[in-house]
């Protein structure tokens, strides 16, 4: 084995480590996320019902919910409208 063949079979298990890291982290993210599908979220831009619910891996790591935009009275758009929210733009009320 050589130099080149060993930094492959690295690259290899560092690509398996992480697949199987970032499956582990995504689970345990929705199961103690604050909201779930169908939750309402608001941040900086308005209102969304949650309809999916994934964990971002960037710099720092959040919640990103994707969903369709309300009205701001809380009623659904007449022409549906979705939009991706970040946990770190969320407004409380």
């Amino acid at each position: 084995m050589n130099l080149e063949q060993l930094q492959d079979k690295l690259k290899q298990l560092d690509e398996k480590h992480w697949v199987k890291k970032k499956a582990l982290i995504e689970r345990y993210a929705k199961l103690h996320s604050r909201y779930k599908v169908g939750d309402k979220f608001t941040d900086s831009k308005g209102t969304i019902i949650i309809d999916h619910i994934w964990y971002y891996f960037g710099k720092p790591y959040n919640f990103r919910y994707s969903g369709r935009v309300l009205n701001k009275d809380g009623s659904e758009r007449k022409r549906p409208l979705n939009r991706v929210a970040s946990l770190l733009d969320e407004v409380r009320s």
